[in-house]
């Protein structure tokens, strides 16, 4: 089945205050533009070949599709110029698609459904909605059969069917007569298409269960709240009201260890996390309730955002400082607590990846090939490096860290230059907020450096057999020369780099386990592991 996403529309300014955007396409949703939720659920469906329709200027649109997306998925770019209505826009996208009877889905660029896409039979999918106005509603009969379409009208009634879309179209032939006659009529609207098609083959209108949109206000801030993932958490509930997230977690050490965190940290620097409102903790729960804010992460902005260099070397220099707050409170401790960290989490991740006999096999390689090169596989390189990694644990001063101070857990208002922090480790060898400096560093050199966010959003491309890896990273540009200045920044603010490369090497080694739910980026991640220890190896 062949498929359209049509992402050539413009903003509607009187519906969306976002004027960096060019299009619905490219607003930034938790972590990722529109575009990338949609292509994401669309490969995880299995779904191969997919045109999508651009406007010709929306530079930002296209390179993100060319960079992210080409080698993921059979992707073509139609690009328009000016397109009078989304009829052009569909007619561009057609004409591109070899005519037949086979069946075409089209999806629009600013509506996301997790439902499943089974079936080439024709419909329609739709939700209830309760302003008709913003909608193009479906009226039915008694039966559930589509008599009419209503396109942005105030009708009467407290709910109504909106179409949320999402278009199946068996036969392909006739949607391009149905097409080409809408366009000789003048017609503008999706709607004209529709009842034209289903004058000749009826259209079945489907309940859709996981509907999210983006192409108004109030549906693009409720989407974004039901989007957020839980994390480590097993539930997020966010009060649209009052703004207000609250975590619910059954793994009561995590969110009590967070909850300690955030009790322990000076009154001064408790300005950079979001207020708690309430807590609740019971034998068998640990509940947090904290101020909700909709700034993006950090993680987000580096990704896909379109920020300068000058811009983001702010942006560091600002993170540095604020590590260096946290620097003025310090407190003594046992060097076994920087060992536990280092050396013994370490191994024990190491122990628990060899539990899958595929990395098992690896592991026991004595070499490894990544992209045609040979090098000697990690085993070889940790034994080597094994002073080194003592050598970390001999730090008896802390000071307070977060712990997790990367570019995903920092929310960033950009207009005002706001960090507020979340997710706090709340540990480090024990319990606390104190902990080794540079493991914050380290944490945030493996998002600047190290593309660790990069890799959660499975930018990249990898592949293995045997002992032999190739792959490739689809970073941007900018992430040289910001390495280059997070590197400076490093020594500048008085750490040793290699020691800070050597605990970002580790971080990657020890995070790989976590990621058995996506064999690929566990792929990526033993691939950066290996090169940030060769690294150090060679020297």
């Amino acid at each position: 089945m062949q498929t359209i996403i049509l992402a050539a529309g413009k903003i509607d300014y009187t519906r969306l205050p976002f004027g960096m955007h060019q299009s619905n396409a490219t607003i930034p949703v938790n972590g990722k533009p529109v575009i990338s939720w949609i292509l994401d659920d669309l490969i995880k469906k299995e779904v191969s070949n997919v045109t999508i329709v651009v406007r010709i200027e929306n530079n930002r649109l296209i390179q993100l599709l060319e960079k992210h997306y080409t080698k993921r998925v059979n992707l073509q770019l139609v690009k328009v110029d000016e397109p009078k209505s989304i009829l052009d826009s569909l007619q561009a996208g057609l004409n591109t698609i070899e005519t037949s009877h086979d069946p075409i889905q089209i999806i629009l660029g600013d509506t996301l459904i997790y439902d499943s896409y089974d079936g080439k039979e024709d419909k329609l999918y739709i939700s209830t909605v309760t302003h008709s106005e913003n909608w193009c509603v479906a009226v039915a009969d008694e039966k559930g059969a589509l008599i009419s379409l209503h396109d942005k009208k105030r009708m009467e009634g407290d709910t109504h069917w909106a179409l949320c879309g999402y278009y199946c179209f068996s036969d392909m032939l006739l949607l391009k007569n149905s097409l080409k006659e809408s366009i000789e009529n003048q017609a503008k609207e999706m709607s004209t298409i529709i009842l034209k098609y289903h004058a000749v083959k009826k259209m079945n209108l489907i309940h859709a269960e996981n509907w999210f949109d983006f192409g108004n206000l109030e549906s693009l801030i409720n989407s974004k709240k039901s989007l957020l993932r839980p994390r480590h958490f097993n539930q997020l509930i966010i009060d649209p009201l009052l703004n207000t997230i609250t975590k619910i977690s059954e793994k009561n050490e995590k969110l009590e260890d967070e909850l300690n965190w955030y009790s322990l940290l000076p009154e001064e620097l408790k300005i950079l996390t979001p207020r708690i409102i309430s807590r609740n903790k019971n034998a068998t729960q640990v509940t947090i309730t904290q101020e909700f804010y909709g700034y993006p992460t950090l993680s987000e902005l580096f990704v896909y955002g379109d920020l300068s260099i000058p811009v983001w070397e702010s942006i560091i220099q600002y993170l540095f400082e604020i590590h260096k707050l946290f620097s003025i409170y310090t407190k003594s401790v046992s060097v076994e607590n920087s060992k536990i960290m280092y050396i013994d989490k370490t191994q024990e991740r190491i122990n628990q990846l060899l539990q899958d006999d595929t990395w098992k096999e690896i592991w026991n390689y004595e070499t490894i090939n990544i992209n045609g090169k040979t090098f000697p596989n990690i085993p070889t390189i940790l034994k080597k490096l094994d002073p080194s990694i003592v050598n970390l644990t001999q730090i008896e001063t802390y000071s307070i860290i977060h712990g997790d101070y990367c570019l995903s857990n920092l929310l960033y208002d950009l207009n005002n230059q706001i960090v507020r922090m979340i997710d706090p480790r709340g540990s480090f060898g024990q319990k606390g907020i104190y902990g080794d400096p540079r493991y914050d560093i380290a944490k945030l050199r493996h998002s600047v450096a190290g593309l660790y966010d990069y890799m959660v959003a499975d930018l990249f491309t990898v592949s293995f057999e045997g002992n032999n890896f190739t792959f490739e990273i689809l970073e941007d540009e900018k992430n040289i020369e910001l390495e280059k200045y997070m590197d400076a920044c490093i020594l500048k603010y008085g750490y040793h780099i290699n020691e800070i490369k050597l605990i970002e090497a580790l971080l990657f080694l020890s995070m790989i386990p976590y990621h058995a739910d996506y064999p690929a980026r566990q792929q990526i991640m033993y691939i950066a592991a290996h090169q940030k220890l060769f690294h150090l190896y060679e020297m």
